[in-house]
């Protein structure tokens, strides 16, 4: 999770944030029936940053999730300005198989 919501100070304009560090994102950015598991979809935005695709969704409860799919890299060293940029911004890790990103956690607090 990155932004506001990481921080702790989301307001209510804020949307959820979530990067997902995945080898193969087109499964998730093509067939987009899973995003009904988290509620009511009204609709749906496809953005591209770079190595990162991003699906903006907005809920029918007013819910808005930015869902984030990056490749590996994105993680990696040396780090690039955005990624950077991105975990100083406000960054919790909320679950990995492997510490891809809580490394990035420690090295960022240190610089």
């Amino acid at each position: 999770m990155i932004g506001s919501h990481a921080r702790g100070n989301p307001t209510e304009e804020s949307d959820v944030d979530l990067i997902i560090l995945i080898a193969l994102p087109n499964i998730y950015l093509e067939f987009k029936q899973w995003l009904s598991l988290f509620g009511d979809v009204v609709r749906d935005q496809r953005e591209e940053y770079g190595p990162c695709t991003s699906l903006r969704v907005w809920y029918r409860d007013g819910l808005e999730v930015e869902f984030g799919f990056c490749e590996t890299s994105w993680a990696g060293q040396p780090m690039e300005e955005g990624t950077r940029e991105v975990i100083s911004g406000g960054m919790k890790v909320l679950f990995e198989r492997t510490p891809i990103l809580s490394p990035l956690l420690v090295e960022d607090s240190v610089r």
